[in-house]
């Protein structure tokens, strides 16, 4: 079973701030949570480049070791690399779709994500294990 929503908006650094209100959007909609963001290379790479840049955001990030499945600390910010978001008991993992506009993001609930499948468009982004906690 799946579910998907698409949210715009318009500046760069004012995702983390709506994700939450599209979160409860789906919730209310759907009555699921959603497990997956999609957004193209671009607009994921201008989230983790204002996450960078913003001291508070920038605090709020944490490495999970790939070995030990542990919260390291970050030592350079300058780096961020996003791959999954976490608010409340929501679990939100990066995919690319680069069919979506910039400044758009897609909620998903997939009841059946099939991370080892060979569809690019629902390969989760991990390129260095890092999370977003708010």
């Amino acid at each position: 079973m799946i579910f998907e929503k698409t949210y715009k908006y318009d500046m760069w650094t004012k995702w983390s701030s709506l994700l939450p209100s599209f979160i409860e959007d789906f919730e209310s909609h759907y009555t699921y949570s959603p497990n997956i963001l999609q957004a193209n290379n671009h607009t994921l790479s201008q989230i983790d480049y204002s996450t960078s840049i913003d001291p508070m955001e920038a605090s709020r990030v944490t490495k999970i070791n790939d070995i030990t499945n542990r919260v390291e600390n970050i030592e350079q910010f300058e780096n961020i690399c996003l791959s999954e978001f976490y608010w409340g008991n929501v679990s939100l993992v990066f995919t690319i779709d680069n069919t979506l506009p910039d400044k758009t993001l897609r909620l998903i609930y997939d009841s059946d994500p099939g991370w080892d499948d060979e569809a690019d468009i629902h390969a989760p982004f991990v390129p260095d294990k890092e999370v977003i906690l708010i």
